[in-house]
């Protein structure tokens, strides 16, 4: 009798607490989005291009919540007619804040560029070739447009990241080439979210 009692006992907490899980989740406490960002770099020789991401949201109150953020792009670094190849994969952690009619998302995390060298380093209009990890950070504002759980998000916000070994453009004097580490950008992004 006492370890049927035992058993009912187990059963009615693991009720109650599928219950709880579910409740919280009709409320839109976790949620995801994939999007799409569009960077235009401070410095010319750095030329946009796309970047996915996807987020994990985690609602912490009515106004507020946390995210996971995690992206990979490329973009062009160009010195005249040449160009060269560069791979970004970022990851951060973030917090919006409900505003009203927007939002104000804050994104703190570290990023890895990557860049093939073009030409040797005696070459004129020459490219160096770098491998960085640095934190960045990007503030931010994004409106939504909410259809039940679902919503289309368009955000616009700058990112300062400074890159600690800077990209060497030869330019026409290959003994003096001009060292850019300044990778900061304004964002335009777009993504679709759902929220569970």
């Amino acid at each position: 009798m006492k370890a049927v009692k035992i058993v009912i006992a187990a059963l009615i907490s693991f009720v109650s607490c599928f219950n709880l899980v579910f409740a919280e989740q009709k409320k839109g406490n976790i949620g995801f989005g994939f999007g799409v960002s569009f960077m235009q770099h401070q410095e010319s020789q750095f030329k946009q291009s796309g970047f996915n991401y996807f987020r994990l949201d985690f609602k912490a109150e009515d106004d507020t919540t946390f995210f996971l953020h995690n992206e990979i792009g490329t973009f062009s670094v160009e010195d005249g007619a040449n160009l060269t190849d560069a791979v970004q994969r970022s990851q951060g952690i973030g917090a919006s804040t409900n505003l009203g009619v927007i939002n104000m998302d804050i994104i703190i995390g570290s990023s890895t560029v990557k860049t093939t060298q073009f030409g040797t380093a005696a070459a004129a209009n020459s490219i160096s070739g770098v491998a960085n990890t640095d934190p960045f950070a990007e503030i931010g504002v994004r409106y939504s447009h909410i259809s039940g759980n679902a919503s289309l998000d368009t955000s616009f916000g700058y990112r300062y990241h400074n890159m600690s070994n800077a990209v060497e453009i030869r330019g026409i004097d290959p003994a003096d080439p001009k060292r850019i580490n300044n990778l900061s950008s304004m964002n335009l992004s777009i993504a679709v979210s759902y929220n569970f």
